[in-house]
């Protein structure tokens, strides 16, 4: 017996707006694991051997899957550096802002940033140090690094105004301060990291907190 054709019809068009749906959540699905494989095989490839030995071939055999696939979800080692950096940098960002919405003085938060930037490094000094070695000053990845520098800058602007609002802190340049405040705190980091030397934030981050908001000049009221 022949299904009528009124019936086909409509089990089509009900299957056609079922399938996408499903296919959408599968191919989310896939491509989260995907990236995740992604994350993971491409850290060890870089804190092993840095920017060098992190080609599409290796990644797609570590990862064991085809070359085409892995092409489908990113373009070049590039993607996929930037990738990393992102995934790595991302969760620090969102740290920073919820201390910049902390209950607690401008100062205190500045200084937290600080133990925070430096801790994070700790916990992965050899990828971090694959990180920092793949900077350029122009170019796709030169951008990229721009654009999460200008996330940084954007919070700590807002708490260097929080602090002149609050009259806990001179109303200086504060796109000009904040840069300072990071370019600091990155030349340590970078030191840290090309020297091999580990110092705990801890005993760092009141240092650096000193000397930016006090200076290096000894003040005729005996401060430092």
């Amino acid at each position: 017996m022949r299904t009528p054709v009124r019936r086909l019809k409509a089990s089509s068009a009900a299957n056609e707006e079922l399938m996408p749906r499903f296919t959408e959540r599968q191919r989310a699905a896939l491509a989260s694991a995907m990236q995740e494989e992604v994350f993971q095989v491409a850290s060890k490839i870089l804190r092993e051997e840095g920017f060098a030995g992190l080609t599409m071939e290796r990644i797609a055999k570590q990862a064991g899957v085809a070359r085409g696939t892995l092409y489908n979800y990113f373009a070049d080692s590039e993607a996929v550096l930037r990738f990393v950096q992102a995934q790595v940098v991302e969760p620090m960002i969102e740290a920073v802002e919820e201390l910049a919405a902390a209950d607690i003085a401008p100062a205190e938060k500045l200084e937290a940033i600080v133990e925070l930037m430096i801790d994070r490094i700790n916990d992965d000094r050899a990828l971090a140090l694959a990180l920092f070695s793949t900077r350029e000053l122009i170019g796709p990845r030169a951008a990229h690094k721009l654009k999460i520098h200008n996330r940084f800058l954007t919070t700590v602007q807002r708490i260097l105004a929080e602090g002149v609002a609050k009259g806990q802190l001179r109303e200086i340049e504060k796109p000009v301060l904040a840069k300072l405040f990071l370019g600091a705190i990155s030349g340590l980091i970078e030191h840290m990291l090309l020297s091999g030397e580990e110092v705990a934030s801890g005993d760092l981050a009141p240092v650096v907190m000193d000397v930016l908001m006090h200076g290096m000049q000894r003040s005729h009221g005996g401060h430092g």
